[in-house]
């Protein structure tokens, strides 16, 4: 500060990484990219990087998250489309500035931590929002009305250089070397809007043959559909950095 005092922001989430023995801000800004031919959204500056395409189509687009060298891909199956949409276009959601924030904390750039996008409409009453946060990625598997029963939403996901174990909490994780993970999926649950709270997923993960690995989830049809459910109802699972996990 201009009289000589200090203030100090404190957070629960990462604010800065460390690049080559110098501290750098995080900087989750989506920003247009190419990358491989493909028009993508990249987040700016962090000790992970995030891919997320601009569109979604039928062509097998896909969500990437890279760390440490790996990749980490997933792929939303039964995308719909048809002969008068033939691609989702993302929505970007910016984190607006906070009015009430300190003067520390709008120095430290909090609104440009995190960021997120929507795919409106990926199948019929389905949205996906993708939020890149400090040291993760989540994902809002987002019913907007009640859904038939017995629906899923799968997943193909791509794991180069990785090995991937089903725990028994119905988390994945991906091992390279080591026992420590380099990204892990919790197990999901869901949330409806009067914030209702069920883990009644069952989690399916199978390997293929090509290497990929198919990934589904089957929510209970019974919390689905009870008269009381509040839509939207929100399936919430994440992708994490690491082994350890806790975000709400």
């Amino acid at each position: 500060r201009e009289d000589g005092t200090y203030s100090a922001v404190v957070s629960a989430a990462p604010l800065h990484f460390k690049q080559n023995g110098t501290w750098k801000d995080i900087d989750n800004t989506l920003v247009e990219a190419t990358v491989d031919g493909e028009s993508v959204l990249k987040n700016k500056s962090n000790d992970f990087s995030v891919q997320l395409p601009e569109s979604l189509s039928d062509n097998g687009e896909s969500v990437r998250v890279t760390k440490d060298g790996y990749t980490l891909s997933f792929q939303i199956e039964d995308v719909e489309t048809s002969l008068f949409r033939n691609h989702i276009n993302a929505e970007v959601e910016a984190t607006p500035a906070d009015s009430k924030m300190s003067d520390a904390q709008q120095a430290a750039d909090l609104e440009k931590k995190s960021s997120a996008v929507t795919y409106p409409s990926v199948q019929s009453g389905v949205d996906y929002e993708y939020s890149v946060l400090p040291d993760a990625v989540k994902e809002n598997i987002v019913l907007t009305g009640r859904p038939q029963p017995g629906a899923t939403y799968s997943f193909t996901l791509s794991a180069p250089g990785m090995t991937a174990k089903m725990q028994a909490d119905n988390s994945i994780a991906f091992y390279a070397t080591g026992e420590e993970a380099v990204f892990t999926l919790p197990a999901p649950f869901m949330v409806d809007d009067i914030n209702t709270y069920s883990d009644d997923i069952q989690v399916s993960f199978e390997k293929n043959e090509d290497g990929t690995y198919t990934l589904t989830y089957l929510p209970s049809d019974s919390w689905l559909q009870a008269k009381e459910r509040a839509y939207p109802v929100v399936i919430d699972p994440a992708v994490l950095l690491g082994g350890d996990y806790a975000i709400d």
